[in-house]
């Protein structure tokens, strides 16, 4: 068993979640080379670092270098913005509860009104990779919308040509697909 560097439980009405914060050393321990997550730190970390230490936005796009059955894994967030909770989505992977997939490209990231409890994970998540300038690598187990996910997600951070960070690559593992939370005996988390 990894031990976290962080983690916190909430809930918000029927909504709960455990996010638990691992070292990359967990990370690496943990996903195969075969994962999203891996292939993405691998893309991020090939790339050359600008002068202020980061590959820079515009030289990666790992959603048109790599596999498609891995991009698809794969989305990103402006950050160019300095409320987190306005942060942009694009290129969200598919998901099978109702307005966490595809359909939030293009949208802030407080445009999810159904999840705040995540929204607010989410936005303190980011703002972190934003300011620590580091890769990050997260468990998360929570029912949204009725629905139970479990899944783990990394971040690498991107920096613009004056070295502010204004792109968030993400990529998802799923670690058991969605179901209603209803269907559930005993509880989820």
């Amino acid at each position: 068993m990894y031990t976290p560097l962080e983690s916190m439980f909430e809930t918000s009405g029927f909504d709960e979640q455990a996010r638990s914060r691992f070292s990359m050393d967990v990370f690496f321990a943990r996903e195969n080379g075969d994962s999203a997550l891996r292939h993405l730190y691998r893309h991020w970390e090939a790339l050359p670092k600008g002068r202020h230490g980061l590959p820079t936005a515009a030289m990666c796009d790992p959603k048109q270098t790599l596999a498609g059955d891995v991009a698809k894994w794969i989305a990103w967030s402006d950050t160019t913005r300095e409320d987190p909770t306005q942060f942009i989505i694009w290129e969200h992977p598919e998901c099978r509860i109702p307005g966490l997939g595809a359909e939030l490209s293009g949208k802030l990231l407080n445009d999810i009104p159904e999840a705040q409890l995540h929204v607010s994970a989410c936005a303190i998540e980011y703002l972190y990779c934003k300011h620590e300038r580091i890769p990050m690598y997260h468990e998360i187990d929570q029912i949204l919308c009725g629905y139970r996910r479990h899944y783990t997600h990394l971040l690498v951070p991107l920096a613009d040509e004056d070295g502010s960070v204004s792109r968030l690559f993400y990529a998802v593992r799923v670690l058991s697909e969605p179901v209603r939370a209803d269907s559930l005996a005993g509880g989820v988390i």
